[in-house]
């Protein structure tokens, strides 16, 4: 990678909000094409959910390119049916706050206090595949007040997946789909992957 980022804060970014959100857009569009196709409508939608106090950005020239969420297990994003409705309708931002709430919303998988739950991590369009999400996630590791880190990913991200590995997670854990839940969004399992203290 040529240029090293800086990092901070989202809460401490002016415009973090919109940012975040257009990566959201961009690294979920696949699963949230029943909501909308437009992926500016989308980060429109979803800009509420963002708890900025818990986001990283990882940041080159003041832009930020890539992000990331870690908490003690309690989740990161918090979905008013309002907003979602507002942006996306009456009937399909009811069903997005419904559908998406258990899943968004849910606690991680965390079972002591010194472990932190990694979420959200995701780069900008045009600055992936130059170390910037996993320089970001270094920064994480090792700046983050828990002495080991949990993070889930689906199976076909065969990258992030990688790069998990590289940092030293391992899988402990799957969530297999059903067939009709893969079919409509094109992942066999949920894994969970752990890096222990030390």
């Amino acid at each position: 990678m040529a240029e090293q980022p800086s990092f901070s804060r989202a809460d401490a970014v002016p415009g973090a909000r919109a940012a975040i959100a257009a990566i959201f857009a961009e690294g979920f569009s696949q699963w949230l094409h029943y909501f909308s196709r437009d992926e500016s409508r989308l980060a429109r939608a979803f800009a509420h959910m963002f708890v900025l106090e818990d986001f990283h950005c990882a940041l080159l020239d003041g832009r930020v390119v890539a992000m990331a969420a870690c908490t003690d297990g309690r989740s990161s994003v918090r979905l008013e049916g309002r907003e979602l409705r507002k942006h996306l309708g009456i009937v399909r931002g009811t069903i997005a706050r419904i559908v998406l709430k258990s899943e968004f919303e849910r606690s991680a998988d965390v079972t002591t206090p010194d472990t932190g739950s990694i979420e959200f991590v995701g780069t900008a369009s045009g600055f992936q595949r130059r170390g910037i999400a996993e320089a970001l996630l270094r920064h994480l590791l090792a700046t983050m007040p828990f002495s080991s880190f949990v993070i889930e990913v689906a199976d076909t991200n065969i990258a992030a997946l990688r790069l998990y590995q590289k940092l030293g997670f391992e899988e402990y854990r799957r969530r297999e789909h059903t067939a009709k839940e893969a079919r409509s969004s094109g992942v066999n399992a949920i894994i969970f992957l752990r890096r222990p203290a030390g």
